[in-house]
C-alpha cells in the first residue's frame, strides 16, 4: 500500500512539474518560453495575432554555418474538445520550422522524392513545402492529454530534433537548384 502511495504521488509531482491541458492556451507558451529563458536560450515570446498566427507564440530564430538562418515558432492549440461543453480535452503543442529556404516550383517534384527518403530514415519532424511560395517548413507535434503532462524538456527535445533533421535534410535539397537559396525572413 504504502508503494502504491509513493508511486500515486511521484505520478502527481511529474503532473505538476509538465505541461497540462489548459483552457487558456497563453500560459502553455508562457511556461515553454519561461522554461528555454531559464536552460540559456534566447527566445522571444510574442503575440502577432495575425489570421495565420493567433494568440501568443515563443520564436526562436536560429544561426547556424550548415544552413541558412531560420526561425522556429512554438505554439499550442486545442486539439480535442468535449462537444457539448467545448472545455479543452486535449491540446497540442506545435514546434513549427520555418526555413527561409524556397524551391522554385519546378524543382518540387525532386524536392518531394528527397524529402519522403528522409522520413523513411528519420522521424525527428515532417517537412513540407508550402504551396503558397514553395518555402520548405517542418513540423513537430506534441500532444498533451488530459491524463498525461508532459515537461517542458519534451518540447525542448523536439525544437532539438527538428533542427538537427533540417540540418540533414537541407544538404540533400541544396543541390536540387540554384534558387533554392535562403530569403531573409522578415519579422512578424
Amino acid at each position: 500500500m504504502r508503494a502504491l502511495v509513493a508511486a500515486a504521488a511521484l505520478l502527481l509531482s511529474a503532473c505538476a512539474s509538465g505541461l497540462q491541458v489548459v483552457q487558456d492556451e497563453f500560459r502553455t507558451e508562457e511556461r515553454i518560453g519561461a522554461y528555454l529563458l531559464k536552460k540559456g536560450h534566447k527566445v522571444t515570446i510574442a503575440t502577432p495575432n495575425t489570421q495565420e498566427v493567433p494568440g501568443k507564440v515563443v520564436i526562436l530564430d536560429m544561426t547556424s554555418e550548415s544552413v541558412p538562418d531560420y526561425r522556429v515558432i512554438i505554439k499550442s492549440q486545442s486539439s480535442g474538445q468535449d462537444r457539448q461543453t467545448s472545455r479543452i480535452l486535449e491540446r497540442v503543442v506545435l514546434v513549427r520550422l520555418l526555413s527561409g529556404v524556397k524551391l522554385p516550383r519546378s524543382s518540387w517534384g525532386a524536392a518531394l522524392e528527397v524529402i519522403n527518403q528522409h522520413h523513411a530514415a528519420s522521424w525527428a519532424g515532417t517537412f513540407t513545402i508550402d504551396t503558397d511560395d514553395g518555402e520548405v517548413v517542418g513540423y513537430y507535434p506534441i500532444n498533451i492529454t488530459l491524463t498525461y503532462s508532459i515537461h517542458p524538456e519534451m518540447v525542448r527535445d523536439a525544437w532539438v530534433r527538428l533542427c538537427m533533421s533540417w540540418e540533414d535534410l537541407y544538404k540533400k535539397l541544396r543541390p536540387l537548384s540554384r534558387e533554392a537559396q535562403a530569403v531573409a525572413l522578415t519579422p512578424p
